[in-house]
């Protein structure tokens, strides 16, 4: 049997075969050219498929940029007619690659020259013929062999569909080809208008079908390395926003894709936001796939509630696209739109109402893809003491200077200039102030006029009213603080004021630091003192801090040293923290003030030319190895690391 089955993947039955014409034994056998060329105007879908994957088919022509197969359309090749494969390109006259026959267009593409060439370009075409027949030929079954296993290749009926007119392609997270997704834009003979059809290929497999569960999602090897993907529904919308610099994926078939056969371990550990297009099938979608991807270690997800005022079916688009009042064009900015994302309405799809957050050991992809290339490196709010994305518990005992050190702290992050009085570098908490931006307080126990005081005395010069970076809400002004997470009987759940607060932060641009003071106001029941209520209290606001990317600070109490006797090492500072230890053991970073020793604090300060004061600081718990002592933040301090989690 030759190896010449032309378009094998065409048919689906032998006995409906077209006429065969055998492929040439060698470039110099007679009427060769004629033959391979009668081969490749049989296939031209295939071939310009092959030849210019980002290809689209306008009309009756099929457009792109040139022979290298950039986007545009100065390149035009005729699909039907007597001029079938014959092409044009109207944009590289001065390169001379100017048009020809589809054989020229081959040597074109493959950087060769059809007149010197030849014999070299039709061993190109001989070599990609044979490659496109040999699997399915090999394939076929012999009479008398089982033939449960083996399945013809099918393909759609691109006689009734056309050229396609758009081509995305799927790759695994080392960047192997999976599987194409093909748009095709038939007119339906009846409304007579268009009825875009998608048909995807499984390019492992060389056949029209899906692929193997469960299935990928869209530009998956870039997803590595961001911390924030969004879902939207199709390859088109995920593109249209990697192009204004905001990652995005989409599962392979959209809104129909099953959330079950759908692998999301990409997603673990991201931020996720779901953009579902305006209708109710999108909505559906995206609660589904939402809580699909929270079981599979999602960090957190969110739903964007498309705007009312949309028609139904408006993606992104119909955003970007130039306004249309007649249509759904709505002329939208990439500034307006990744303003929307950030500061939309949605709803928050919470860990804690899922049954699970195993996906299944099936889901979870290989150390091999999981930990791909270099890690990324932790960031800090404070210089490798106060981590980013991350909570640190605050603990001292009362009138230490908590709320002094953390509003010192936030001002210092919101300004964003250093104060040359310091050296020009702004220290807290013992490190080196390396990330600024906007910065939210809420305070339990101060009110507006105590705030202002200190203000007062911590920025005498007003650095924080040279921008609008720092909001400070004092609830006592608005009917006092309410639980963030309560425990009644056993049952532990967040509160509406949680939502709030989340939807709030998560709408703010570049935020830095939130700080929440005191804990203990925060928590109503047994949230405090009973371990399954602070681990579930400390592991929303670790996805609070996850959510929004910032330092999330939240100020606790110490007990008082028991028989008199002073706290005098970091395990002793630990022990001391009140409440459960699952409260520590629940955050990544602890950090505590005690009275230090006289002698010791005195022999210390005099070395740093300081005065002598009654406190000491440091951190019990952290997730950097640890550094030594150390009095960078002010005379009354030092700090140091205790434990590494690195």
């Amino acid at each position: 049997m030759y190896d010449n089955v032309i378009r094998p993947k065409a048919w689906l039955d032998f006995n409906d075969a077209p006429n065969q014409i055998e492929i040439p034994d060698s470039p110099q056998q007679e009427g060769a050219k004629d033959a391979i060329k009668e081969i490749l105007l049989g296939a031209l879908p295939d071939v310009l498929t092959y030849l210019l994957p980002k290809g689209k088919r306008v009309g009756r022509k099929f457009v792109i940029g040139n022979t290298a197969g950039e986007p545009g359309d100065s390149l035009e090749i005729e699909l039907t007619g007597e001029k079938k494969g014959v092409w044009c390109d109207h944009g590289n006259a001065a390169e001379g690659q100017t048009g020809g026959d589809i054989l020229s267009l081959w040597a074109a593409c493959h950087r060769m020259n059809a007149r010197t060439q030849f014999p070299q370009v039709l061993e190109s075409v001989k070599a990609w013929l044979g490659g496109m027949s040999h699997r399915y030929v090999n394939a076929a079954p012999t009479p008398g062999e089982p033939t449960s296993d083996w399945q013809p290749m099918k393909a759609p009926p691109i006689d009734e569909l056309g050229m396609h007119t758009g081509m995305w392609v799927y790759h695994d997270m080392a960047g192997a080809e999976i599987c194409r997704v093909y748009r095709y834009d038939p007119v339906d003979p009846e409304a007579g208008e268009i009825k875009k059809t998608y048909r995807q290929w499984f390019t492992r497999e060389r056949r029209w079908s899906a692929p193997q569960d469960p299935r990928p999602l869209y530009r998956m090897p870039e997803l590595t390395n961001a911390d924030e993907v969004i879902l939207v529904e199709g390859e088109k919308a995920a593109d249209a926003l990697w192009a204004i610099g905001m990652p995005a994926t989409s599962a392979l078939g959209g809104a129909k894709a099953p959330t079950d056969k759908t692998d999301w371990s990409p997603l673990a550990g991201k931020r996720v936001i779901i953009w579902p297009d305006k209708d109710k099938v999108g909505w559906e979608y995206a609660e589904k796939a939402g809580e699909a991807i929270m079981r599979a270690g999602a960090a957190s997800v969110s739903n964007l509630t498309p705007m009312e005022q949309w028609r139904d079916g408006t993606d992104i688009a119909d955003l970007a696209a130039p306004y249309d009042p007649c249509g759904k064009g709505m002329g939208w900015t990439p500034d307006s739109i990744r303003a929307w994302v950030r500061s939309g309405t949605r709803k928050v799809v919470a860990a804690g109402n899922l049954p699970s957050a195993y996906p299944g050991l099936a889901a979870i992809s290989p150390a091999r893809d999981m930990f791909r290339g270099a890690p990324k490196v932790r960031q800090y709010l404070a210089d490798g003491i106060l981590p980013l994305g991350m909570v640190t518990l605050f603990s001292a005992m009362g009138d230490a200077g908590k709320g002094m050190m953390t509003l010192d702290l936030a001002i210092k992050v919101a300004a964003g200039a250093p104060s040359t009085a310091f050296g020009g570098e702004e220290t807290a908490f013992g490190g080196a102030i390396k990330t600024m931006g906007k910065v939210v307080m809420y305070l339990g126990e101060d009110d507006s006029d105590t705030i202002h005081e200190r203000l007062r005395n911590l920025d005498p010069s007003n650095r924080h009213c040279g921008n609008d970076n720092l909001k400070i809400v004092p609830l006592i002004d608005y009917g006092g603080a309410q639980p963030l997470v309560t425990m009644n009987k056993g049952q532990v759940s967040t509160t509406p004021f949680f939502e709030q607060i989340q939807r709030d932060l998560m709408a703010i641009e570049d935020l830095k630091l939130v700080v929440i003071d005191p804990l203990q106001v925060f928590l109503q029941g047994e949230a405090t003192t009973d371990s399954t209520g602070a681990a579930y209290a400390m592991a929303q606001f670790a996805r609070l801090a996850r959510e929004t990317g910032a330092a999330v600070i939240i100020n606790h109490h110490m007990r008082k040293p028991a028989n008199g006797k002073s706290v005098t090492t970091p395990e002793q500072a630990r022990e001391a923290i009140r409440g459960s230890s699952a409260l520590v053991d629940g955050v990544r970073c602890a950090y505590a003030l005690w009275p230090a020793e006289e002698s010791a604090a005195r022999s210390i300060l005099k070395i740093l030319d300081r005065p002598y004061g009654p406190n000491r600081s440091c951190m019990v718990q952290s997730s950097r190895p640890m550094p030594k002592p150390t009095a960078k933040h002010g005379p009354m301090s030092a700090t140091m690391s205790v434990s590494s989690m690195t």
